[in-house]
């Protein structure tokens, strides 16, 4: 199953204006609406990957969905989903990548997942 991200998708799904503490020094960098709504927006790798993002002067837990490079600016961005500090729905937005404020972060290797259980004999609701 695929996923198609847009740029109307990143803007309706983005908290601009956002409910993230104002940025500080060391926080990562919004990507400007002029360049999201403007011409070859188009991203280039859509990946779903946990990443750390640096917002509000501390670090996020977040998810990475997408990877571009906008023509003419010689820089990745990216869409990354993200806590909302005051707890309330998620906040969603596109910034520019640089290691320093965006980390991806592994997955830890384990053993396989244990499998569901059997589905109960008989089926039906529960009574």
């Amino acid at each position: 199953m695929s996923t198609t991200h847009t740029a109307s998708t990143a803007r309706s799904e983005s908290s601009r204006p956002s409910s993230l503490p104002a940025p500080t020094l060391g926080d990562a960098e919004r990507v400007p609406e002029q360049v999201l709504s403007g011409p070859g927006y188009s991203p280039q790798h859509e990946r779903w990957q946990l990443v750390r993002i640096r917002l509000g002067g501390r670090w996020r837990l977040g998810l990475l969905t997408a990877w571009w490079q906008p023509p003419r600016t010689g820089r990745w961005t990216a869409s990354v989903e993200c806590e909302d500090p005051d707890g309330g729905r998620r906040a969603h937005d596109c910034y520019w990548y640089s290691p320093q404020t965006v980390q991806l972060l592994e997955v830890p290797q384990g053993p396989e997942p244990v499998p569901a259980p059997a589905a109960v004999a008989g089926g039906g609701d529960p009574q």
